[in-house]
């Protein structure tokens, strides 16, 4: 038992030095290298929009080349193995199979680290100039659960009488559905309430930001205006005990359009506050179009968070782990098949995810409606392959939560949480059960 970690290491050395002189990786940098030089190349300025450009394209495109070669890498490194025949050596040590690949798994987890980090130091350094210094946590309003939403919904239906349950099956799958996309209306003269709990107090020395975008264009032949007043909503009292006025700080809004604005807001009366209140009132003269929002997509606020090299350390932390499960998948792969067909199979497993997103989604699709009642067998396995695709959806979607990519461009802050839970299911959880999956197969299966 002993001599477990000491093995474990020594085969990922070995494997390690093997990867980085291996042709696939010197080609996947050249290739992490070239994107980001082109990409910089066509994303030119020196403003906000060519950080945010370059930063989301260059890391999507470095993302997309690692996870390819996480993949392939790990699927040829046990093809290779089961060619040169140090598989069958292993077993004659004898060393665990368990072992052999968790000792590989480490060795080119290690390697692919390197490239990320190379790369995204890279991409920090050469990113178009002013770099933002700080990001910031996109705070959301605080409003009722889609899912308590839609159980009251249906809770009205049964009072009003109505007792079909796939009736109320539909409504509750049209409310699920369409819930996060409910937009709101406010006429002249009405005004929108809402409430946001920061997770720490506001820093009055740094600007808070009012994040927001219309549902619609304004078409009305007169200048559309809405007036946000935001004030604490916490005790009105300061870090130091000191009574503080809680006055409006108002915010005006002249542009109504369905392009997301990002309006500055003086924090001056605000510093201190763990929780704040958004007025939202409609400042045109009666008679006018109302002004219409989707509170759950598109109204936040953005309050400074940690500096943006932090932001990038972060971000490491959730893709790595993303590395290390794919590798792991990788290895699984070539343990149960040949080279050729693990990648076949690992193209079927992307198109499986995509479909099965996409099919979540829409909830409509996962509901089957016919002019006859279904068989007993068409009902199980109908009953069957929703079970399958939302298993599917699920591990997916919770793999790759959150978007570093997207929210590095946007400066959001990367929750330390996501970092926790990416390392946990992606970087443990996942490989741990694919590795000792991969390594029950390969115990049982006759070598050539």
């Amino acid at each position: 038992m002993a001599q477990t970690p000491r093995r474990i290491a020594a085969i990922a050395i070995l494997a390690f030095r093997e990867t980085v002189r291996s042709r696939l990786v010197a080609s996947t940098a050249l290739a992490v290298a070239g994107a980001i030089a082109v990409v910089r190349r066509a994303t030119g300025g020196t403003d906000g929009a060519a950080f945010h450009n370059f930063t989301f394209y260059s890391l999507a495109a470095v993302e997309a080349i690692l996870c390819v070669a996480a993949l392939v890498a790990a699927a040829a490194a046990i093809s290779g193995e089961t060619r040169a025949k140090t598989l069958q050596l292993a077993r004659v040590k004898p060393v665990p199979m368990f072992q052999l690949l968790m000792g590989h798994w480490i060795g080119l987890c290690a390697s692919l680290a390197l490239i990320l980090a190379a790369a995204m130091a890279a991409v920090r350094l050469v990113a178009p100039q002013p770099v933002p210094e700080r990001c910031s946590a996109r705070i959301r309003p605080v409003l009722p659960s889609v899912r308590e939403v839609a159980e009251e919904t249906v809770a009205m239906a049964i009072r009003g009488g109505e007792t079909n349950q796939t009736e109320l099956s539909a409504i509750r799958r049209d409310a699920l559905a369409k819930l996060p996309f409910a937009t709101v209306a406010f006429s002249p003269g009405e005004a929108l309430n809402f409430r946001f709990t920061l997770p720490k107090p506001l820093d009055a020395s740094r600007p808070m930001m009012l994040e927001v975008a219309f549902a619609s264009d304004s078409y009305s032949s007169k200048p559309l205006s809405v007036v946000c007043a935001i004030r604490r909503a916490d005790a009105s009292r300061s870090n130091t005990g000191a009574e503080v006025a809680n006055s409006d700080v108002e915010v005006a809004i002249t542009n109504i359009t369905a392009r997301q604005l990002v309006i500055p807001v003086d924090t001056a009366r605000l510093g201190g506050a763990t929780e704040l209140a958004l007025t939202m009132r409609h400042g045109g003269a009666e008679g006018q179009m109302p002004v219409m929002l989707q509170p759950r997509q598109s109204l936040a606020i953005l309050v400074p968070e940690h500096a943006t090299s932090v932001n990038f350390i972060r971000a490491f932390l959730v893709l790595m782990p993303l590395l290390a499960m794919l590798a792991a998948l990788g290895l699984a792969l070539g343990s149960l098949f040949s080279l050729p067909v693990a990648s076949f199979c690992a193209v079927g497993l992307a198109l499986s995810v995509l479909s099965a997103g996409y099919s979540v989604s829409d909830p409509d699709i996962l509901e089957f409606e016919d002019a006859m009642p279904p068989t007993a067998l068409q009902r199980v396995t109908r009953e069957m392959s929703v079970i399958v695709v939302r298993s599917i959806d699920f591990v997916a979607r919770t793999a790759t939560e959150p978007e570093p990519a997207t929210m590095l461009a946007d400066g959001i802050a990367v929750e330390g949480a996501e970092a926790v839970r990416s390392l946990a299911w992606n970087g443990l959880a996942l490989p741990l059960t694919m590795l000792a999956v991969a390594a029950f197969v390969l115990e049982r299966k006759e070598l050539p």
